[in-house]
């Protein structure tokens, strides 16, 4: 079963336009880590599996909404405008995933001109969309990203430097983060003190930190018994999605503390809620409850 979705991702991926970023090519994964791992996102957020027993702002509007973004193969801005005045009938709720910036920074940097030229688009193309909601009343609008991003400065090979103990064992690679789970302590503090010397300013979040300063609900099987993060602009290539001639120009993914990693949030119509300067993220749905007259 494992081998059979690799080789089905695999080759979803060598079939997608560039412009069009399909699903993540899963080939670099080994098996013996691919059966314990799953793709966090399974279903729409508008399922009522996405997140059991929780109301969501698309309950809030008893459906009339529109949802134009993931999974839909919207990439490009063009795209997503195009599909919003095809698909708008006057729905209470419109939600835009507007996905091309983030693929756009992790291409050719977050300080590039592409990426300036692809928020005036992005910048273009909300104005277009309000004006045409406007049409029909009143709107209350909320802009928000779910990160920021970084200009990459530095490529770590983090696999190479794990003891053989722990590279054999159970242990996951992404760009900004590496788990592994192990019962033997010993091998925990020296796989720690190997990666922080590859790794210079990449350091282990514990289970403490995690719940108490970034409100993480921690579990096991999500975090690892040993979770190392990445330095402020730096990469860990070659990771389990990327090979070593693949390291991106911008990356996000670092913790909350860095500043460029933060989103922004922008609300704007009758009955703004007053925001601090930061926010939880949960403010988003604060914001959007409020609009919406829902709890």
């Amino acid at each position: 079963i494992a081998w059979r979705g690799v080789k089905w991702h695999t080759a979803a991926v060598r079939r997608r336009d560039p412009e069009h970023p399909g699903p993540w090519d899963l080939s670099r994964v080994p098996p013996k880590v691919l059966k314990h791992v799953r793709v966090a996102e399974r279903t729409v957020p508008w399922s009522p599996t996405y997140l059991p027993g929780r109301r969501s702002v698309f309950d809030a509007v008893d459906g009339d909404f529109l949802y134009l973004g993931y999974p839909k193969p919207l990439g490009r801005t063009d795209e997503l405008v195009s599909a919003f005045h095809r698909e708008y009938t006057g729905q209470r709720l419109v939600w835009m995933h507007f996905s091309e910036p983030d693929w756009r920074e992790h291409e050719h940097g977050a300080s590039s001109p592409e990426v300036q030229a692809c928020l005036a688009d992005v910048d273009a193309a909300m104005k277009e969309v309000h004006g045409r909601l406007e049409r029909d009343g009143p709107v209350r609008t909320v802009i928000f990203g779910d990160h920021g991003c970084l200009d990459v400065d530095a490529s770590v090979d983090v696999m190479a430097a794990l003891p053989p103990r722990a590279a054999a064992g159970l242990h996951f690679v992404d760009s900004t983060m590496l788990r592994i789970w192990s019962d033997d302590a010993g091998l925990l503090r020296e796989s720690a003190a190997a990666l922080e010397a590859a790794a210079p300013g990449g350091r282990v979040v514990g289970r403490e930190e995690l719940e108490g300063r970034y409100r993480c609900a921690w579990n096991r099987a999500t975090f690892g018994d040993l979770l190392f993060v990445a330095a402020p602009g730096q990469v860990f290539v070659p990771n389990f999605f990327q090979g070593p001639d693949t390291a991106p120009a911008g990356m996000h993914g670092y913790l909350p503390d860095v500043p460029d990693n933060r989103a922004a949030l922008v609300a704007h119509g009758p009955g703004i809620p007053e925001l601090d300067d930061i926010e939880p993220m949960t403010a988003v749905h604060d914001v959007l409850s409020g609009f919406l007259g829902t709890p």
